[in-house]
């Protein structure tokens, strides 16, 4: 799903300013979880959208768009990082030092 094909109400609420914001924000996100891998900060971004747009992380409409999707890019970080974590324990290596 993309912005466009999202309800007025929503699609309003996204604009470039609001994306690059988010980019800046998963990139340092990023860089401080897991000290590399900044290429990955702008798929963080789309998922958050998607997931919003598609209704599975819901938005109240009362807060701000910028904060949410933070939310959500924080949250898919703190995952992927959980999940690199615990891989990492059932093949028994050492744990990365970020």
């Amino acid at each position: 799903m993309f912005v466009q094909d999202a309800p007025v109400e929503v699609a309003e609420r996204f604009d470039p300013v609001l994306l690059e914001r988010l980019l800046v924000y998963a990139r340092r996100r990023v860089a401080r979880t897991f000290g590399h891998r900044l290429d990955a900060a702008e798929d963080y971004v789309h998922r958050a959208i998607e997931l919003t747009l598609s209704g599975k992380r819901r938005c109240d409409p009362a807060t701000d768009m910028f904060r949410h999707l933070g939310g959500v890019i924080s949250s898919l970080v703190s995952h992927d990082a959980e999940s690199e974590a615990n891989r990492l324990i059932e093949l028994q290596l050492p744990l990365p030092t970020y």
